[in-house]
């Protein structure tokens, strides 16, 4: 008789597009396959990508907040198109379209256990929760969103931040008569 081994479960993940060099002292929080976990059951999973970015206010001080983004998800749509520039034989090159970008950010080295544990607990799952809910764009909705995970230090608090509109480019937001 042929021994049939079992294979274990796969979990498709999230291309990774860009790590970021971090500073002595910083550390990512989690890893591309934590994401990629919680967000395999999306219907939008193949248009993800991820990226380990430094970007963020933290590596900027100082914090005008007790608390940092440690997430940071771009939701952009907008007509697909193919630049002059690029050879009609490389045509896979086009820009535009649906897309989704996860973004994960950095935190202080001594509270990175906290932030991992309450991304896992809690925070990757928030995020999943409002891009399968209805505050989340509609693929066909043209634009871009941005929504983010906060880590609060003073509390050790995770929560949702949906990043408002910016004004199109050229016009102004009207202040207050």
């Amino acid at each position: 008789m042929v021994s049939v081994r079992m294979l274990p479960d796969f979990t498709p993940r999230i291309p990774t597009t860009r790590k970021a060099h971090l500073p002595p002292g910083f550390a990512y929080p989690i890893g591309a396959g934590a994401v990629s976990d919680v967000f395999a059951s999306l219907p939008q999973f193949e248009k993800f990508s991820l990226s380990f970015s430094s970007v963020t206010p933290l590596l900027r001080p100082p914090l005008r907040v007790p608390g940092f983004p440690v997430l940071r998800l771009t939701f952009s749509n907008y007509p697909a198109y193919v630049p002059r520039n690029v050879s009609p034989d490389n045509l896979a090159r086009t820009f535009g379209g649906e897309r989704w970008h996860v973004e994960i950010l950095p935190t202080h080295v001594d509270r990175r256990p906290v932030v991992q544990q309450l991304l896992l607990d809690k925070g990757i799952a928030l995020l999943r929760d409002w891009i399968a809910g209805p505050d989340a764009p509609p693929g066909d909705q043209q634009g871009r969103r941005v929504v983010e995970v906060w880590y609060f230090y003073d509390t050790e608090v995770i929560k949702l931040h949906v990043v408002p509109n910016a004004p199109p480019p050229g016009e102004t937001a009207e202040i207050g008569n």
